[in-house]
């Protein structure tokens, strides 16, 4: 499968946003403090302004950093009457930088990507800025679950799915066109659950011009899940579960999204790239004993090894949950350096230990 480059996120894309992140804001807390030297001021304005038209990654910081507003509102507290040059330069170099930052953000800052996979289906995403977290991007470990799923489209058909950590959502929406009997894209972060109500949206109005597939968005469910949440919540013994055969009420939930409800199991569960932090491997198998029906029901987690000693023991909580675990090696690292992990790439396919 492929898109129109076939770029995937990296983690040289992720550190060149957080160093990025801190040039930005670095200068933006130049730019705003009125006790800084004229001449610093200025050179900051312009050096945010010549990153910001040079480099879509600064560009990205810039809007999340809301920079054009602190640039104007920087620019209208000098005095209009006054006619240092030095203060005359200082303004300009904040209406300037103020406009390139405008222009840079005109798209909003959403990258619409399309993914091809096998059997014809095509899947449409919105990339943001990697500033909002790290699920803002396609990574290699999405495609090649995306790729699983398309080869494999039991795994979803007639299946209540659940996406965990869905980011941008391709393998969720791929899902939804394999014939799912739902499914339940999910991650915390407000701009990423705000971009896959877009993105549902986006592919619903793609499959009807086309008439291929199933409609999306008549399935497809966009819901906040927040891990350490779900698991200092007690498990719930009643109570009103979302119905996944309404389709989605874009007016029930603030920008179409709401808090997932506490009750819902799902027959497939599956998420790409979910270990990053220790945190994730003491929460995660509380997510998915949760949330994988039992006694049946099944989850997959594909992603890259970044931490051995943390993968081993994510796959040791989840055994002390009770649920049975396999892991497969998927590949190992290419020539790409920044995409070289420290044992390549693998899957994990966890049910509920019924022995």
């Amino acid at each position: 499968m492929g898109d129109e480059n076939d770029a995937v996120a990296d983690e040289g894309d992720w550190y060149a946003a957080l160093v990025a992140g801190e040039h930005v804001g670095d200068w933006l807390d130049t730019v705003r403090n009125a006790k800084i030297p004229p001449g610093r001021r200025t050179r900051a304005a312009r050096q945010l302004a010549e990153k910001v038209a040079a480099d879509r990654t600064y560009a990205d910081e810039a809007r999340e950093g809301d920079a054009a507003d602190v640039c104007e509102a920087a620019a209208r507290d000098i005095p209009e009457g006054d006619d240092d040059e030095r203060l005359v330069a200082m303004r300009e170099a904040f209406e300037s930088c103020a406009a390139a930052c405008r222009a840079a953000a005109q798209d909003g800052g959403a990258r619409e990507r399309s993914f091809s996979f096998e059997g014809g289906r095509e899947v449409v995403v919105r990339e943001i800025a990697l500033g909002v977290g790290v699920g803002a991007k396609v990574w290699r470990a999405a495609i090649m679950l995306g790729d699983e799923l398309a080869a494999n489209p039991g795994w979803c058909e007639g299946k209540r799915c659940l996406e965990i950590g869905a980011g941008v959502g391709l393998c969720g929406l791929l899902a939804s066109k394999l014939g799912a009997a739902s499914v339940t894209l999910t991650d915390f972060e407000r701009p990423l659950l705000d971009s896959l109500v877009l993105a549902v949206d986006r592919n619903r109005e793609l499959d009807a011009r086309d008439a291929v597939g199933t409609t999306t968005t008549a399935l497809t469910l966009v819901r906040r899940l927040d891990w350490i949440e779900e698991c200092e919540r007690p498990h719930a013994t009643g109570g009103d579960a979302d119905d996944p055969k309404k389709p989605t009420d874009f007016a029930s939930g603030e920008n179409g999204w709401k808090e997932m409800d506490h009750n819902s199991t799902f027959d497939f569960v599956f998420g790409s790239d979910l270990l990053y932090e220790e945190v994730h491997a003491l929460t995660l198998p509380g997510v998915i004993k949760r949330r994988v029906a039992s006694p049946s029901g099944r989850c997959r987690i594909v992603g890259a090894v970044r931490n051995r000693a943390m993968l081993d023991a994510l796959v040791e909580n989840m055994r002390k949950e009770g649920l049975a675990v396999v892991e497969t090696h998927l590949r190992d690292n290419d020539t790409n350096a920044a995409d070289w992990y420290e044992d390549g790439y693998c899957a994990l396919e966890v049910t509920h230990d019924v022995e």
